[in-house]
């Protein structure tokens, strides 16, 4: 449990400045709402003084306190009894959830490391009691833990450590991920990459149609331009888009086959 509301000097907190990134919009809200209404939401402390929960509102405080002076000096806090782990837990990971520069991935990864301490430890907590001790709606819940279990470390390194690391910002993306066996995964970060399709429910599309059809892919046997799409006319880039949303195909498949398709029709017309 917190201990009752005290007061500490804002220069005497320990924090990590590298695992905290600043928000200067959310700091300047919160300067204007501290000057006007006072601290609403005490920060919070573990007993050796550290900051668990509550950076921007201290930032706000050392804001104030350089434009304002001594008002600004002490803030207020609540202290974690050392014995409360799981409070202390429970408290970093909310802050994890909503730290601006981590993906969606790594918040997973942290979600899954304080649902499973819940969830199969010595007290096995329920779900529903699990989700009412973090700060976030029922879906963002659902959605983390589906997320933090359906995709398996070989997808969450192949993600983070390629050029596919945007897929891990995308929520509706890694969801749609998840509906598949890890094989299956796999190979539709393979499609995603070297087909060049510009989202993961392309590459799906395109796994789909390569099942369906019973073909497959051989890049030794086929070789692809670089980026084809990209030396287009912009309308020409339009046009193949869309010609690869209607047949499921990849943009640089599509491209070739045209090409393809064009010499033939010239060795006709000049033979």
């Amino acid at each position: 449990m917190l201990k009752t509301r005290q007061e500490r000097d804002i220069f005497e907190i320990r924090l990590d400045e590298a695992s905290h990134a600043l928000e200067s919009e959310k700091l300047a809200e919160l300067v204007e709402s501290i000057r006007e209404n006072g601290l609403l939401i005490p920060i919070a402390l573990n007993a050796d003084n550290e900051l668990v929960a509550g950076y921007h509102r201290l930032m706000a405080f050392k804001q104030l306190y350089k434009s304002d002076g001594e008002a600004y000096r002490h803030i207020p806090v609540r202290v974690l009894n050392a014995e409360d782990n799981q409070q202390l837990q429970q408290l970093s990971t909310t802050e994890k959830l909503f730290h601006p520069e981590l993906s969606i991935l790594e918040k997973a990864a942290y979600f899954k490391s304080y649902f499973d301490d819940l969830k199969y430890g010595q007290a096995g907590y329920k779900t529903t009691t699990i989700f009412k001790t973090l700060d976030i709606s029922r879906r963002t819940f659902f959605n983390l833990r589906a997320i933090a279990e359906r995709l398996g470390a070989p997808v969450r390194q192949r993600i983070l450590n390629s050029p596919l690391r945007i897929l891990a910002h995308s929520t509706p993306q890694l969801l749609a991920l998840c509906k598949y066996d890890e094989k299956t995964q796999l190979e539709i970060l393979d499609l995603m990459q070297t087909e060049n399709c510009g989202t993961i429910f392309e590459a799906i599309k395109l796994h789909q149609h390569y099942a369906e059809t019973g073909t497959e892919r051989s890049q030794k046997a086929r070789k692809f331009l670089k980026s084809p799409a990209l030396k287009l006319e912009k309308e020409l880039r339009q046009d193949l888009r869309q010609l690869a949303q209607q047949t499921g195909l990849g943009q640089n498949e599509l491209f070739n086959e045209i090409f393809e398709a064009g010499l033939e029709l010239i060795r006709q017309k000049y033979s």
